[in-house]
């Protein structure tokens, strides 16, 4: 199933002009979405979070399994939780340091954070 997906990959990088059919791109994506699908039944989600950013699908798979995020109701185990949590965490922490906010703090006066 891995190498499914890595190949389709390969493929949706592409893009629509090297394969000069938009149609067949948007049914790759829709193929992925699939696939990752049917591999987290196999695999841990995290599992799946890792491949897919190894491969280059680190999007796609946080559009598909995003909302999951939100749901708790959606989670399958506490794994799962833990790995929602954790994500959310690191992706936050990325987004702030990108953006400099802990750097606008460090120049304040502590008492005033």
């Amino acid at each position: 199933m891995k190498l499914t997906i890595s190949c389709t990959a390969a493929l949706l990088m592409l893009g629509s002009a090297a394969v000069s059919n938009p149609i067949f791109t948007t049914t790759l994506s829709e193929e992925i979405r699939h696939l990752m699908n049917k591999l987290q039944e196999f695999i841990g989600i995290d599992k799946v979070y890792s491949f897919c950013s190894e491969i280059g699908l680190k999007q796609e798979f946080l559009e598909f399994f995003g909302s999951r995020a939100a749901d708790e109701k959606k989670w399958l185990d506490d794994a799962e939780e833990e790995f929602w949590v954790y994500l959310v965490q690191h992706l936050l922490r990325g987004a702030l340091v990108r953006e400099g906010v802990r750097s606008r703090f460090k120049s304040r006066d502590a008492a005033e954070v």
